[in-house]
Order: structure tokens, then sequence, then C-alpha cells
């Protein structure tokens, strides 16, 4: 099956340019193993890990969005056995070297959002909740039932010691 040395994209038989690039088409086999060794492939690194291949595709899909080629390594084996995402350390998002520090960057971008409302005296969303752990809130829901509902939960911000309900 022909392809275009440019962009590596397959053609059926019989198409001699690619559409895109305007180059003409090469069959399987014909390029230079010299060309190919000449550059080494640059190697991945890890830029995040997930429980889920729907978490990691969402990562992937802001990454592409913003020009950074990224691959997910584990998606298959998580999807048809869940319960090994901790054996094999999870859905990896897998960029090149050189696209690292962009990704990070993202990342970070991405993650920065927290769920935690923002302080109503100084807007810092530096904040921390004060109280019980969700461990210990989903405790006491099971044992007191809707009595639990009546605990408030209380904001304290880390900028300004602001204490909210």
């Amino acid at each position: 099956m022909p392809y275009c040395p440019a962009c590596r994209a397959d053609y059926a038989p019989g198409i001699e340019r690619c559409h895109d690039c305007e180059v003409a088409l090469e069959e399987p086999g014909t390029e230079d193993p010299a060309e190919l060794s000449a550059l080494p492939p640059e190697s991945l690194v890890t830029v995040a890990t997930f429980n889920t291949p729907l978490e990691a595709n969402i990562l992937a899909s802001r990454l592409e969005a913003d020009g950074v080629q990224c691959f997910i390594a584990d998606a298959e084996t998580i999807g048809v056995h869940g319960l090994l995402a901790g054996a094999v350390g999870g859905v990896k998002i897998q960029v090149r070297v050189s696209d690292s520090s962009r990704a990070g960057a993202i990342l970070r971008a991405n993650t920065q959002r927290s769920e935690a409302p923002p302080c109503p005296r100084c807007g810092s969303r530096d904040v921390r909740r004060k109280g019980l752990s969700v461990l210990a809130g989903a405790l006491m829901v099971l044992t007191l039932g809707v009595m639990a509902l009546f605990f408030p939960v209380v904001w304290i911000c880390a900028g300004c010691n602001h204490r909210w309900k």
C-alpha cells in the first residue's frame, strides 16, 4: 500500500501523489535504511498517571489541543482488567522529552482548578476544609443517617485565616 514519505499517510493502490503534501507516494520498504537510523527515536517521559482510560483521555485531548503530541500507555490493559491499574502503575500519559516542559505547564494549569470555593474575603484558592475527613463523614452518614447532615462544613483560608461556612 503506497504511503506519503512526508506525512506518513497511507493511500489506496493506484494513487500516485499525496493530496495534502503534494509529494510522490512511495511503496513500503523503499526507504533508505541509512535515513531511518540517522535519527534516533526520542525517548518518552510519563507526565501523568490515572486510574481509568477516560481520565487519561481527557488530559490527552487537552495536550493534543495545545499542540503537544502524547501517547497513552496501558489503557487497553486497564480497560479490560480494571483491577490491574495498581499493578501496572495506572494509565500513563507520555510525551517526548522535548515537549515535557510544555506538557507539565498544561498539566499544572488544568489541575490548579480546585473544587474548593474561593475565599470570600481575599479571593484566594488556597483554602482547606476543616472538620471531618471524607471517610469519617461517610461513616457518620452510615451510622447517624440524616443527623450527619447537620454538622456544618467550615472552610479556612490559608492567606488571610478567614473562616466561613
